[in-house]
């Protein structure tokens, strides 16, 4: 898959929300899950908008608070 290749290759660190629709999407899903990098799946557009917020709330709140949060 691209996307993890390029993560590989970046080092990117931040968490990915990604919002996936297709035939062989249990392979992808697999895929993503067995790569180990702060990949976020779901296949609803507004599930994957509402997951981002979150995301986004919780790593700033730990920021604000000087904690070390890992999003697994």
């Amino acid at each position: 898959m691209g996307l993890i290749k390029g993560i590989m290759e970046t080092g990117m660190k931040k968490p990915i929300v990604l919002r996936m629709k297709g035939t062989k999407i249990e392979e992808a899903r697999q895929i993503i899950s067995d790569s180990g990098f702060n990949l976020f799946f779901t296949e609803d557009l507004e599930e994957a908008a509402m997951k981002a917020v979150k995301i986004t709330e919780i790593l700033k709140m730990a920021r604000e608070a000087k904690l070390n949060v890992n999003l697994i």
